[in-house]
């Protein structure tokens, strides 16, 4: 299938989420988003350099010194642009650093020193992921959500491996945002980012790269590219108003402002498309080869389902008086043990005598005051004598285990002598 049939695919879907809007009678939002590397140290601009006597006499020009690994170094920026320019000045755009790159000492301060709008990310790789990717759709959504609560949205993307993520799919149709592919290999020709946006960007990074450069030459570090780099892409990315880049790729008014497609693809007129969601042959003529996506994931979204009617509450029912509290029963006292032989009785006996006198003579000094002319002779600050305390009763005996049973004697038969 060629170039134009899989256009035609792209179209088409699009005119399907527009369809769907319309029947929503809501406003349908275009956004695109796409990710680029970026390069710590960009290429050199190509000119004509002429040396003067009296420059080269009485000044000393700076030394652009940058090793192979600031060379080889890269950042990843995922960018986010709208039809709408409001809008557009509050959607995220993701810076994305490696671990070596983005030291955890500088990390927080880097972060910090960040705009509003633009997050910087320190991840293990420094490309985008399916995690990463994950949380940055959702914060997507949530912006979306607070700015225009009252829209349709539509996300074009391209086919890149990380973004054919079934997860990511669910989770974009979960929050009411429709999904659109551009096709694998035109995304240069269809995409308004790949398109407009990026070369633009890149150019403007480039000379305001060196132009800092050249007022304030030093060692170049995070701490000094990374707020050019913030400037830049406010400057050229949500600041500048892109008011016709998705008409021009046909994402628009029935593709009707594709002039330049129409000359590139050698077509005098692009046929009206009908609005239909792709089947399952046209997943694959557009995502690479063995990744196709299932086409339900790129239909209608699911209507919310309407909440079930609540059953009636009961009656309420009278409730029986409560029944009066039982009569509580006192617990019974130790109960006297039964003694079964004279001994064991005695040796009782025996014992409370010993042992009253002791606790009479107690009782009787812990029960008895001072005098009244004794407590005045003692020196003052004597203390005085605490009240007598009652004494708990003397615990009472153990109970004693039973006496042993008796003997039984064995009746033997007697045998008659012999």
């Amino acid at each position: 299938m060629g170039w134009p049939s899989q256009a035609d695919i792209y179209w088409k879907s699009y005119n399907f989420y527009e369809a769907e809007a319309q029947a929503r009678e809501k406003p349908l939002l275009r956004i695109n988003m796409d990710e680029t590397s970026v390069p710590f140290i960009p290429a050199p601009l190509r000119g004509v350099v002429m040396r003067r006597w009296r420059y080269h006499t009485f000044a000393r020009p700076g030394r652009f010194r940058a090793g192979r690994q600031q060379q080889r170094t890269n950042l990843t920026y995922v960018a986010f642009v709208s039809d709408d320019p409001d809008l557009n000045r509050h959607l995220p755009q993701v810076v994305i650093g490696r671990k070596s790159i983005l030291l955890l000492r500088d990390f927080q301060e880097l972060f910090n020193a960040a705009p509003e709008t633009i997050y910087l990310v320190r991840s293990e790789s420094g490309w985008v992921t399916e995690p990463v990717l994950r949380e940055i759709f959702a914060l997507l959504a949530e912006i979306l959500h607070h700015r225009r609560p009252d829209h349709a949205y539509v996300l074009a993307f391209d086919c890149a491996s990380q973004h054919l993520q079934p997860s990511l799919l669910r989770l974009l149709r979960g929050r009411g945002i429709y999904p659109l592919l551009v096709p694998a290999k035109m995304t240069w020709l269809l995409q308004p980012l790949d398109v407009y946006c990026f070369r633009y960007f890149k150019e403007r990074l480039r000379r305001r790269f060196y132009d800092t450069f050249s007022q304030r030459p030093g060692a170049i570090t995070m701490q000094w590219y990374l707020p050019l780099l913030y400037d830049v892409i406010l400057e050229t990315i949500q600041q500048k108003a892109w008011p016709e880049i998705f008409r021009n790729v046909g994402l628009l008014a029935l593709q009707s402002g594709v002039s330049y497609i129409k000359a590139h693809l050698e077509l005098e007129t692009i046929p009206a498309l009908p609005a239909l969601c792709p089947t399952q042959d046209e997943m694959a003529a557009i995502c690479p080869r063995g990744r196709a996506l299932p086409a339900v994931a790129f239909g209608a979204l699911p209507k919310a389902k309407a909440a079930a009617a609540l059953p009636e509450p009961a009656p309420v029912l009278a409730l029986p008086a409560p029944a009066p509290p039982a009569e509580v029963l006192v617990p019974l006292g130790p109960l006297e043990h039964p003694y079964y032989t004279r001994r064991q009785r005695r040796r009782l006996e025996a014992e409370a005598q010993d042992t009253m006198p002791a606790v009479a003579s107690a009782s009787a000094s812990s029960s008895s005051a001072l005098p009244i002319g004794r407590a005045e002779a003692l020196p003052p600050g004597w203390p005085k004598a605490p009240p007598a305390m009652p004494r708990p009763p003397p615990r009472p005996p153990p109970p004693l285990p039973p006496p042993p049973a008796p003997p039984t004697r064995l009746r033997t038969a007697r045998t008659p002598p012999m």
